[in-house]
């Protein structure tokens, strides 16, 4: 499923999506949802937490360590308060 990053929100078009899915003939509760590129609102974790998406992936820039671990310590918090 696409994320944030590109301009979907993916909480709001799950419900569209899981009816497609039961119309094909499949258990929608089965399909675990996945958000790629998620950085841009963190506080938007719970609202995808809550609607049962399965998991959220992180983007990170291509930048130097010094930039990038403070991200991944912050994403790390995220990922654990809504594991």
């Amino acid at each position: 499923m696409p994320g944030l990053s590109a301009g979907v929100d993916v909480v709001s078009i799950l419900p569209q999506f899981r009816q497609m899915v039961a119309e094909a003939g499949k258990n929608p509760d089965a399909m675990p949802v996945t958000n790629f590129g998620f950085y841009e609102d963190l506080d938007y974790a719970a609202p995808m937490a809550d609607a049962g998406v399965a998991r959220a992936v992180f983007a990170l820039p291509a930048e130097k360590a010094d930039t990038v671990l403070p991200l991944m310590d912050k994403y790390a918090a995220v990922a654990r308060r809504h594991a």
